[in-house]
C-alpha cells in the first residue's frame, strides 16, 4: 500500500516509474530542458 503519496503524481508518472529499470534515470525539468539533443548523445 502506498501512504502519504503525492496527488500531483498521477497514473500515468506512476506507471512510467514502475516499468523503469535498475539504471534507469529519471529527471525532472521545465520546458526549456534541451530533451532532444541529450536524446542524441545518449541513445545509441
Amino acid at each position: 500500500m502506498l501512504r502519504n503519496f503525492d496527488n500531483r503524481l498521477n497514473a500515468d508518472v506512476i506507471r512510467c516509474l514502475r516499468a523503469m529499470g535498475h539504471g534507469d534515470d529519471l529527471v525532472i525539468s521545465d520546458t526549456n530542458f534541451p530533451s532532444d539533443s541529450i536524446a542524441r548523445q545518449t541513445v545509441t
